[in-house]
């Protein structure tokens, strides 16, 4: 796409169909190598999440591309070898430009992806691209959006996905959730796999995280129904009678396309492809299609003939159609094209082509054996090119062309151009009958392709469309299987019958495959055109999933189509069976993109059984709710003993798998949550490894504003010697954007750092995944590397929790209540503790101290077990003489210190409730009554009246003695302080410092209970 300027985002609309169904063909989903310059073969894994506010919906896609693409500009990048780095910005192109459905009608096409990830030593880069839409409604009528990114083509060293397409998927009901799963993966894991009973077998963990649980779904076939069977020996066949009302343009289409009889004038050409997957029983294979006179009880008299016919046996495809020519050919005519025709009667002539299927050597050699195509499913293409009133054909097998076997002599690669009459009759002049059947125009060949024209269009009789049926004129009964059959109105591309042959067709994207009661398959041919490829739209297509009520197989009664699906249209196209049954698909994984024997287990621990040497492709779904996501994975297998030792013969002189350590430092959480088994500690902690109890599903919590530092450490037990040298490098998954990897320190053992200070915006999991790369050369050059297993670990960014507050007396116990006396010194310990051990927690006092009091810091700093981090302080205080009757919260606020990063940090706030009893006094050393009484502004004779337990003024007290000082006294309903004391006798002054909460010019409530000096000389009664 980055060659064309087209609008980001469009709706596909009905009303807007009409218009943009051409674009979208041309643009989107042609796949016209002379376009763009192609990446395809690269594409190697890909994954989806989202998160939505409301019906708004912000999706991220990354994929993992090769980085050394030769050839593409837009692939260049600012490193030292001119590819992609970390952070380039790269136009992303295809052979099939990557397109983003929303799933509503609306769709993107995705221009500009960022790198956020490289390896130079695995030639990868991990790009991401990040879009947003909204979607009118939470959920598509009760079902989940389905949201897709699609494009072409998967790696050329993939071993069942090769060159197909790749699609990225994410179904989406905003009303069960904001967010949805997201895995986390390197583009290619590698997995040393031992082989038992004939297949590989190993491991591998892949992470994914989602609000709710995780469930993983193993990759299954896309088409789960089943495929038919045809027996000759019960001359199987289905039929579908075209003789019914035609209920609209679409079927129009499909009879132009089966019976090829619209009239030429010499600047149109139309095509229609016919796509299948077969399996053929034995060498004769026999009928796979054919269009013929209706054999049912309406049978008409005078149609012998098929209008088309496709054959298939062991080794080639064949194709053709019957005619009748009321005029006598001229004397000598065989000679002209002996190649094209067969008498088969009066004025009837059969036209055919076979095609070899092993003539392209880029066919599957499966095919070629000595058991040929029997017993295999392959996919077979066949075009059919009607221009003015000629035929040609054009067949494929898995989207490659076949060359024909009667085809005139000359290199296939020098084919250009031909005139319909010389490419006949070799430079010899038209008879004069032959143009009313053909105009003398060009016909132009593509470079290694045969477009051979077969003279004369059949006429139209009424007509069926048989499957494995057979003819008189034909007698081949078909034996084998049938599955996923379609029609399109256009021709098909090589790179569009490897996109399409492998991947379901959803009728929800009309817009996508075309709509041929809009887009005819015709297109006027301008000056200079040389191609074929046309618009091209599905008419009809048949999966064959006939579902069995009990006993699998069973038989096949009646056959509906796929699409269309409108009630009209499958009611014409439904057809009747005769002697067929159900079969099962394709299990070998070439005809869809799984592998049978890959499964997962609880938090994505992937285990395999499988034939596949090397790469493969598999595509799992992860699901939380209803929302769910299709992710693209290519595990690599190497072939290892019981020891490890490397068996495998793409790795020549590579000995063993490098082994990967990950150290942290680390400590164990008291209070832990649910799979959080320990948080990043201060520099007095030793590095630990993270054992396999570390690593994913559990998780390491970090508190947003610490520094992370995580040691990888590579080793590979292939030592360097005097004649091999031996290193090791790493591999990452996405870091975090705020994080860094450090360059590789030593050779073997070799180390590397990942830091990071997450801040608050950083809040949830983070999951990297890393891997170790072995390198080992020579004198005669450098020996094949292989990476270890990916290791991943998760790191939970969390805001730090408040610390907790703690008080107790001198003994320890916990205390919330001191009842203190005036003069008497009384203390408590306020302790603090804090889970982020990188900060150090504080204790300050939340509204100040009491007059005279004090808070001495006692011990702060980390501790071994517990909470991290904490702090200890001492609460001293006398009580002053004013004092009594304080009755108080004191209160502290224990917090760490914030910055930007770390945003404001939640505090703990606690207080202990000190009262002060009124009229008693704490005696200091060697206090005497007349002290005590000046102090309070009376005579020792009152002091001494107050405290009856006192015999004689003089009598020696003790220091810590408790004197009264004064007498209770409890007000009465709106008494005044000055009121009050007035009556005792005292001052204003006096009666405050007695008494701390008293107010001046303030009702005393109710009841109080107040200190004073009565005076009965000044008092009033």
């Amino acid at each position: 796409m980055a060659v064309n300027e087209v609008p980001s985002k469009m709706q596909c609309g009905p009303v807007l169909l009409s218009l943009l169904v051409l674009f979208l063909s041309g643009l989107l989903v042609r796949v016209d190598a002379q376009v763009l310059n192609p990446i395809g073969g690269t594409f190697r894994h890909g994954n989806i999440h989202w998160r939505s506010d409301r019906n708004n919906v912000h999706f991220t896609v990354q994929m993992g591309f090769d980085r050394n693409i030769s050839g593409v500009d837009a692939w260049r990048g600012s490193g030292s070898d001119r590819l992609p780095q970390l952070g380039d910005k790269l136009q992303l192109v295809g052979r099939e430009s990557p397109v983003f459905y929303y799933g509503d009608g609306y769709i993107e096409t995705i221009i500009q992806v960022t790198v956020v990830a490289s390896s130079i030593e695995e030639d990868w880069v991990i790009v991401e691209y990040q879009t947003d839409h909204e979607y009118y409604t939470p959920n598509n009528d009760g079902s989940p959006w389905l949201a897709e990114l699609a494009g072409c083509c998967r790696a050329y060293d993939v071993s069942n996905s090769q060159f197909l397409e790749w699609a990225i998927v994410a179904q989406l009901d905003l009303q069960q959730s904001s967010i949805s799963p997201q895995a986390f993966s390197l583009p290619t894991l590698t997995v040393g796999a031992s082989m038992v009973n004939g297949l590989y077998q190993g491991s591998v963990s892949v992470p994914a995280i989602a609000p709710g649980n995780v469930t993983w779904t193993s990759p299954q076939p896309s088409d789960v129904g089943n495929a038919i069977q045809f027996q000759a020996s019960l001359m199987s066949y289905i039929t579908i009678n075209l003789t019914k009302p035609n209920p609209g343009p679409l079927i129009t289409a499909l009879e132009g396309a089966l019976f090829a009889n619209t009239p030429g004038d010499g600047t149109t050409y139309y095509a229609t492809t016919f796509e299948f997957w077969l399996n053929i029983a034995n060498a004769t294979g026999g009928n796979i299609i054919r269009v013929g006179c209706d054999t049912s009880s309406s049978n008409p008299t005078g149609c012998p003939l098929n209008t088309l016919y496709i054959q298939v046996n062991e080794s080639h495809v064949t194709v053709g159609h019957e005619m009748i020519l009321a005029l006598s050919l001229p004397p000598g005519s065989p000679e002209f094209y002996p190649d094209f025709y067969t008498r088969i009667g009066t004025n009837q002539y059969r036209y055919e082509q076979a095609f070899a299927i092993c003539s392209n050597a880029l066919v599957d050699r499966s095919l070629c054996g000595a058991t040929k195509a029997v017993g295999v499913w392959f996919h077979v293409s066949v075009t059919r090119f009607v221009l003015d009133n000629s035929l040609s054909y054009r067949v494929m097998v898995d989207g490659h062309t076949l060359e024909t076997i009667q085809f005139p002599a000359g290199s296939a690669q020098s084919r250009t151009k031909y005139n319909y009459c010389t490419y006949f009759y070799f430079q010899r002049s038209c008879p004069s009958f032959l143009t009313q059947y053909a105009k003398t125009e060009d016909i132009y060949l593509e470079a290694g392709q045969s477009y051979p024209v077969i003279w004369a269009i059949p006429p139209q009789f009424p007509n069926a469309l048989f499957f494995g049926g057979s003819a008189v004129t034909t007698g081949k009964y078909f034996s084998g299987s049938l599955d996923e059959f379609r029609i399109w109105n256009g021709a098909l591309t090589e790179t569009a019958v490897r996109l399409y042959m492998t991947r379901p067709l959803d009728a929800s994207k009309i817009m996508y495959y075309g709509d041929p009661s809009v887009s005819t398959g015709q297109l006027t041919r301008g000056a200079g055109d040389t191609s074929f490829l046309i618009d091209k739209t599905l008419i009809a297509s048949w999966s064959f999933d006939q579902q069995c009520n009990s006993a699998n197989p069973c038989n096949v009664d009646q056959t509906s189509p796929s699409f269309p699906t409108s009630t009209s249209a499958r009611a014409y196209l439904t057809g009747t069976a005769n002697a067929v049954m159900t079969g099962p698909i394709d299990g070998s994984g070439k005809m869809y993109l799984f592998d049978p024997d890959v499964k997962f287990s609880g938090y994505g621990e992937l285990t395999f059984r499988t034939n596949y040497s090397g790469n493969f492709t598999v595509s799992p779904t992860i699901t939380s709710g209803r929302n769910s996501i299709r992710i693209d994975l290519v595990i690599n297998v190497i072939q290892v003993d019981s020891s490890g030792l490397i068996i495998d013969p793409h790795y020549p002189g590579n000995y063993y798998m490098p082994s990967l350590q990950i150290l942290m430092k680390k400590r164990s959480d008291t209070r832990s949550e649910q799979r959080v088994i320990g948080q990043i500690s201060g520099d007095n902690e030793q590095e630990t490894s993270l054992s396999a109890s570390d690593q994913y599903p559990n998780r390491i919590r970090v508190f947003a504003g610490n520094q992370v530092t995580v040691k990888l450490i590579g080793t590979d037990a292939q030592a360097s010697t005097g004649s091999t040298a031996t290193w090791v490098r790493f591999a990452a998954s996405p870091v975090p954007a705020t994080a860094t990897i450090s360059p590789t320190y030593g050779s073997n053992p070799a180390n590397s750092y990942i830091t990071w200070r997450p801040c608050l915006q950083d809040e949830g999991s983070h999951i990297v995944c890393v891997e170790a790369i072995d390198h080992h050369s020579n004198a005669v050059g450098t020996i094949q590397s292989v990476a270890s297993k990916q290791q991943c670990f998760e790191l939970l960014v969390s805001q730090v929790r408040a610390p907790t507050l703690q008080f107790s007396d001198s003994t320890g116990r916990p205390l919330d209540t001191i009842n203190a006396t005036i003069g008497k010194q009384f203390t408590f310990q306020a302790q603090v503790q804090g889970e982020d051990c990188q900060s150090a927690v504080q204790l300050e006092p939340e509204n100040g101290l009491p007059p005279e009091a004090t808070l001495t810091l006692l011990s702060s700093g980390q501790q071994r077990v517990g909470l991290c981090q904490q702090t200890t302080k001492q609460f001293s205080w006398v009580p002053p003489l004013h004092m009594g009757g304080f009755d108080s919260l004191i209160c502290f606020r224990a917090f760490t210190n914030s910055d930007s990063c770390t945003g404001p940090t939640p505090m703990t706030v606690s207080c202990v409730r000190v009262t002060v009893r009124r009229c008693v006094y704490s005696l200091q050393q060697d206090q005497q009554l007349q002290e005590l009484a000046a102090m309070f502004g009376t005579d020792w004779m009152k002091l001494w009246s107050f405290n009856m337990d006192l015999r004689h003024p003089d009598y020696l007290v003790y220091q810590g003695q408790t004197i009264r000082v004064g007498v209770l006294y409890k007000t009465h309903p709106n008494e005044l302080p000055e009121q009050v004391a007035k009556r005792m006798g005292m001052t204003i002054t006096q009666l405050q410092n007695m008494n701390f909460d008293i107010v001046p010019g303030t009702f005393i409530p109710d009841g109080s209970v107040i200190c004073t000096i009565p005076n009965s000389c000044l008092g009033l009664v």
